[in-house]
């Protein structure tokens, strides 16, 4: 009997390879985009670049071991409080913030939070500047240091968050308003600034935030400088000679490692008034106050940087030593010149003893669980 091809069945045979053809392509296809999709997460992780478009929250900026990277817009708060209980509320509040912050991103759109009882041995936060407190007396200040994708999102929280808020409301019934009355401050001092943005244009460009580790140091400075053209020509030295410094310190504990975990500085930009002067609701101009802050993986390292107390820490950086050494110089007398110099004072002093610099260093030990 003759051999009769079924043409019929010919044609479903060639439709099912077709089909099956398709399909193994779109496979390897989808599978080629998802390995391409998991390789780019992996390179922005590794890179420090992966982050999440939709939230600003600390869960989204984690990096390795834990590790949080600051946001671009910082928004610091510090408190003098009336008595111990201020402390234990301020500690609670913080642990609160941050659990929010990480668990419950929509209630608190942050990137990160950082607080601490204030630890510097300067002197030159709350009350007489250089004035030696005990102990007791500095273990009444407590930090909170917020930072923000954008200057837009911390503006949202700041005046519309009810976390936030209630946060506000809260501390304000520990801190101290009576004393050092001459200095105004009534146990709140404030400061924002967006990472390298300043008023000047001939500060050089900065450089990217990083990764900090848990536990890590943190040291607030501020200063305010004079209006006069004299230190508005020489600003710009101060501020690039300090970077520089923050950039290329090593540990003395590992000469591979830098000193400085991070560096963000910035123009005050802050509409609450509770910076420098009597927080009394007058409105001062703030183009001239500069802050700027630095995390250290260890309280010793960042000692080490200061350099504050030759005679109890030995071990200090010189080369930071004589940058002070020459900013000092720069510091209001009692002529009310630079000694040898008709130049007025560098830093504008708002009182009496109200010299224009501010600074507030704290360990932050509060570890979301």
């Amino acid at each position: 009997e003759p051999f009769v091809v079924d043409e019929s069945n010919n044609a479903k045979t060639k439709k099912t390879i077709k089909c099956l053809s398709i399909s193994l392509a779109l496979t390897c296809i989808a599978f080629l985009a998802a390995l391409a999709g998991i390789l780019f997460v992996v390179y922005e992780f590794e890179t420090g670049n992966f982050s999440s478009n939709d939230s600003d929250s600390s869960s989204s900026n984690s990096g390795p071991a834990g590790y949080i990277k600051d946001g671009p817009a910082w928004h610091v708060i510090f408190y003098r409080m009336t008595d111990q209980t201020g402390i234990t509320a301020a500690k609670s509040m913080c642990l609160t913030l941050k659990n929010t912050s990480y668990y419950h991103p929509d209630s608190l759109p942050v990137s990160s939070i950082h607080c601490g009882v204030q630890n510097s041995i300067e002197q030159v936060s709350f009350g007489p500047h250089g004035t030696a407190q005990n102990a007791s007396q500095r273990s009444l200040e407590f930090g909170f240091a917020f930072t923000f994708e954008s200057a837009d999102s911390k503006l949202s929280v700041v005046n519309s968050n009810s976390m936030y808020s209630n946060f506000r409301s809260t501390m304000d019934t520990y801190r101290d308003q009576q004393s050092f009355s001459e200095q105004g401050y009534k146990g709140i001092w404030l400061f924002d600034w967006v990472h390298g943005e300043t008023n000047r244009t001939n500060l050089r460009p900065h450089n990217a935030t990083g990764y900090v580790k848990p536990n890590s140091t943190w040291h607030f400075c501020f200063f305010r400088w004079k209006t006069d053209a004299y230190a508005y020509g020489v600003t710009p030295t101060l501020i690039d000679n300090y970077r520089d410094l923050e950039h290329t310190m090593v540990s003395p504990y590992n000469s591979s490692k830098k000193l400085a975990t991070s560096f963000s500085f910035g123009i005050q930009s802050s509409t609450e008034n509770l910076s420098y002067g009597p927080h009394n609701g007058t409105a001062f101009n703030r183009s001239t106050e500069y802050g700027h802050v630095q995390s250290y993986d260890t309280f010793d390292e960042k000692e080490y940087m200061v350099g504050a107390n030759h005679a109890d820490r030995p071990l200090f950086d010189p080369h930071h030593d004589l940058f002070k050494s020459m900013v000092g110089g720069l510091w209001k007398n009692a002529s009310g010149v630079i000694p040898g110099n008709e130049q007025p004072a560098f830093f504008e002093s708002m009182g009496n003893w109200l010299e224009g610099v501010f600074v507030f260093d704290f360990t932050d030990n509060t570890i979301v669980p």
